[in-house]
């Protein structure tokens, strides 16, 4: 039943291109350092100002960069860096995988939600498209990223308790990723 239906003077190859659609979530976890008083040089637990170190779980999308840095007495600033290292497409989530090519509106669009553990203190953040402050209050939020060129920053500022701690801040990554993959079929010519 796979046989070519129509006439072949000779060998002939066809394209096959096969793209696959699916939900795919990352879960990335950074420090958050909390100081007394973030303004001060004083030697601690931690440092406030600086790069930290992100545990990514292997996806496609990940969070490639952290950094943290004085944002007032009891706030800190959280930069993120986000970044497509796969092969394929993102696409923004969706109920039903959805990834159709040349749609603007779902391109490269990445749904951020951060979570830093500290209830009863208010964290906000540019750069994404809020969808979701409900728990802003209490250290939770969850926005739109969109990418360009695969990659995307944005920042938070976290209101924090006076104490000396060292808090892990989680990030989810929400998204549908396209793959394509392709291939030649021979059709050889067969003498009968």
């Amino acid at each position: 039943g796979l046989a070519y239906q129509k006439v072949l003077a000779g060998s002939a190859e066809f394209p096959v291109q096969a793209d696959v659609c699916y939900s795919y979530q990352t879960k990335a976890v950074t420090d958050l350092c909390i100081r007394t008083d973030s303004t001060k040089r004083v030697s601690g637990v931690c440092e406030v100002s600086g790069q930290k170190q992100v545990f990514n779980s292997g996806a496609p999308v990940h969070v490639t960069a952290a950094a943290e840095s004085v944002g007032g007495k009891n706030k800190v600033l959280l930069t993120f860096n986000v970044k497509n290292i796969g092969t394929g497409g993102v696409f923004a989530a969706a109920t039903t995988p959805d990834c159709e090519r040349g749609a603007f509106a779902k391109e490269n669009h990445v749904l951020v939600n951060i979570n830093t553990g500290l209830s009863g203190y208010a964290i906000s953040c540019s750069g994404i498209s809020i969808t979701d402050s409900t728990g802003s209050g209490n250290g939770i939020i969850t926005g739109d990223l969109r990418l360009s060129s695969g990659e995307g920053t944005f920042s938070c500022i976290q209101n924090t308790p006076a104490q000396d701690a060292v808090k892990k801040v989680d990030l989810k990554l929400t998204y549908n990723y396209l793959i394509s993959k392709s291939t030649k079929i021979a059709v050889k010519h067969l003498l009968q």
